[in-house]
């Protein structure tokens, strides 16, 4: 693809590039970052995110999406993802994106940046947040030993889609699904409007037993993954707390 042929058409539809859209205006695309996890143990762990796309550009927008870090020295590491991706107008919404953070990396303060664009000359749009990897060891005594990173899939139990045509009109925590569930279960939570948002999972004691989401989310569906490894079969609760203070409960039974 050249500057002097920017547009081109796949089935009738017609697709610009980032960095030159029809008329030589590039296309107006923004991309936003809501951290979910940002603590990773000395022995390794995750960083957790969500990712939004919004593009007010009338036509679908082709380009790359990658990833890199700043490390606790100030160099720049990556990229840890490059891949291609088309933004359709409206809103996109990747859920419970993840990022490994591997033992042997240095404790500190480190910064994750994401972009889209044509890597790596021109980025359209760009977003970051900070987290720390601590001295501290993991609860479990497990070691993460590679970058591997979570893929930016719309399809997919830990992504959805936003369309601003369908924002929902209230908060819901709809229920569990599957439930009773073996392995993993899906949580889906509607908000409409962007909001501060907390989802704890509770065993009948009182416990806190899991986190799911924790941090300002957009408007739109959201679908939390509530992984059941390392708990015992059982009754739950998981907890939805919108920033009002609005709360709802579901109850959901974890059998293996």
């Amino acid at each position: 693809r050249h500057t002097s042929d920017p547009s081109v058409t796949y089935s009738g539809v017609t697709i610009d590039d980032f960095d030159y859209g029809s008329g030589g205006v590039a296309p107006t695309v923004t991309l936003t970052l809501f951290p979910l996890i940002t603590s990773v143990p000395s022995a390794g762990g995750i960083i957790m995110y969500d990712a939004q796309i919004v593009s007010t550009y009338p036509v679908a927008v082709t380009g790359r999406a990658w990833t890199d870090l700043i490390l606790p020295n100030g160099n720049q590491y990556g990229p840890l993802i490059n891949i291609p991706i088309t933004v359709a107008p409206g809103t996109m919404f990747f859920g419970n994106l993840v990022q490994n953070i591997p033992a042997y990396a240095p404790s500190g303060n480190y910064t994750f940046n994401a972009y889209l664009g044509q890597y790596p000359n021109f980025v359209a749009t760009s977003d970051s947040f900070p987290f720390v990897k601590t001295i501290v060891p993991g609860p479990d005594g497990e070691i993460t030993s590679d970058w591997e990173a979570g893929e930016w899939e719309i399809a997919g139990q830990d992504a959805d889609v936003v369309s601003s045509a369908v924002t929902p009109d209230q908060f819901t925590l709809h229920p569990v699904w599957p439930n009773p569930f073996n392995a993993s279960a899906t949580v889906t939570i509607d908000l409409p409007e962007a909001s501060e948002l907390l989802v704890r999972v509770f065993s009948l004691d009182g416990r806190e037993v899991a986190v799911l989401a924790q941090g300002h989310m957009p408007a739109g569906t959201h679908n939390l993954h509530f992984d059941g490894e390392g708990l015992a079969s059982g009754i739950y609760f998981l907890q939805a707390t919108v920033g009002n203070n609005q709360s709802v409960v579901r109850k959901v039974t974890l059998l293996k």
